[in-house]
């Protein structure tokens, strides 16, 4: 009896990575600002902005800033 593999529905995030380029690591100073950042984004103080809502989000920002006419 010979056993097929089975097809596993495709994952976009490990494509991605598969996909990525590979660079040098990062510097100490580097990785302490990415180690701070991912603790902000765990604790909820940093709020993600989908790549989509990006323009929507800066208007709506500068117009809270008053930088924006009405």
């Amino acid at each position: 009896m010979t056993s097929h593999p089975v097809s596993l529905p495709q994952d976009p995030i490990r494509e991605a990575i598969l996909r990525a380029p590979r660079v040098s690591r990062l510097t100490p100073e580097q990785q302490a600002e990415l180690a701070q950042d991912v603790a902000h984004i765990a604790a909820g103080r940093v709020a993600l902005i989908a790549n989509d809502d990006v323009p929507a989000w800066l208007e709506a920002h500068a117009r809270e800033l008053g930088e924006l006419d009405e």
